[in-house]
């Protein structure tokens, strides 16, 4: 069964209905933008408003479908500048990827409906505008630069400790798309994928400065972290395993850190706080379940669903809630809650 969609965000002008499971909100800018894009005349530009509107839904139909094919609960957006499908989080990288591609896919779908009429009948406006919609912009959506369906796939390819390549890779992209743009279609086209690949320098820019702050901050809780040890009588093996991973957190190749299995002398609950504040959710996730094991309490099977919820590892929080014998229901409720908190994620177009 889906989740529960996302609630939208509020618009009081917005148009608002549902396509079967999927509440759908169209904001009135979505409409002005292409009603000014061909002034020719009324018609022209009432019939390509009609093709971008049908366009539009049918490629965020496809996001919102498959989300809903892996359980997910999906919610649409139109807006001035194109279309977003909220949908629950997706656990792993292959689903997202499909999700994504789902929404050019169900795009080229719509333009080979219309390439019979285009090659059948003589050429009217409205079937040439949903080719070029649909075919010829489902084609440039693919393009590995962020926010488009190519970025979104390019991102999840690379995974999340190469963003900044993946940022890299959408700013040389759009830049190419810029010059080629211009020289094909003219200024409108350059300015567009001028505009993503600054886009994209920008996240470079950004994503690099939060990383410069993130060594400095792992530096400090390093020394805090160390100094409170220090005179702490947690054992040596609590200090071993913390320094163990600090060693590991500035490895400069930025793989995933084999960190030591915990002894018999080291008390999971703590590990657990303590990886939790160096930010190794995963594994502060692992030493929470074993401290659930050792020691089945309701405090100890709270810790561990928050902290697997936290990892990302939704399915085994929730087999964790089921299989628990909770002593308190206030207990019980609030890992529910847990499990009900909302997370999420966009694909943008």
């Amino acid at each position: 069964m889906a989740q529960d969609p996302p609630l939208l965000p509020p618009a009081s002008l917005s148009l608002r209905f549902r396509l079967g499971p999927f509440p759908v909100s169209v904001e009135p800018w979505f409409f002005f933008v292409p009603l000014i894009a061909f002034r020719a005349s009324l018609w022209t530009a009432l019939a390509w408003t009609a093709v971008v509107f049908a366009s539009i839904l049918v490629h965020e139909l496809g996001h919102a479908l498959a989300a809903r094919l892996f359980g997910a609960g999906a919610a649409i957006r139109l807006y001035g500048l194109g279309g977003l499908t909220y949908h629950s989080g997706l656990p792993t990288a292959r689903r997202r990827i499909l999700v994504t591609l789902a929404g050019p896919g169900a795009g080229f779908l719509l333009g080979l409906l219309a390439l019979g009429p285009y090659l059948l009948l003589p050429p009217s406006f409205a079937v040439r505008a949903l080719l070029l919609t649909n075919v010829f912009w489902g084609a440039v959506n693919l393009l590995p630069v962020p926010p488009l369906d190519g970025g979104h796939v390019l991102e999840e390819l690379l995974g999340p400790r190469r963003k900044v390549l993946a940022l890299q890779a959408g700013a040389v992209v759009g830049a190419l798309a810029a010059v080629g743009g211009f020289l094909l279609w003219g200024w409108v086209a350059a300015v567009m994928f001028a505009f993503l690949s600054l886009r994209s320098v920008g996240g470079w820019i950004r994503l690099a400065a939060e990383q410069r702050i993130q060594r400095q901050l792992t530096r400090l809780r390093q020394q805090m972290w160390e100094q409170a040890l220090e005179s702490d009588d947690v054992g040596a093996a609590h200090r071993d395993a913390l320094r163990d991973t600090m060693r590991e957190l500035h490895d400069v190749s930025h793989q995933q850190p084999v960190l030591p299995e915990p002894d018999q002398d080291r008390d999971p609950a703590l590990l657990a706080r303590i990886f939790e504040e160096l930010g190794v959710s995963g594994r502060a996730a692992d030493h929470a379940v074993e401290a659930h094991r050792s020691d089945p309490s309701d405090a100890t099977a709270l810790q561990a669903v928050r902290l697997l919820v936290a990892a990302g590892r939704r399915s085994e929080a929730e087999a964790l809630v089921t299989r628990t014998r909770w002593s308190a229901d206030a207990t019980r409720a609030e890992a529910v809650a847990l499990l009900q908190s909302p997370s999420p994620t966009r694909s943008r177009h």
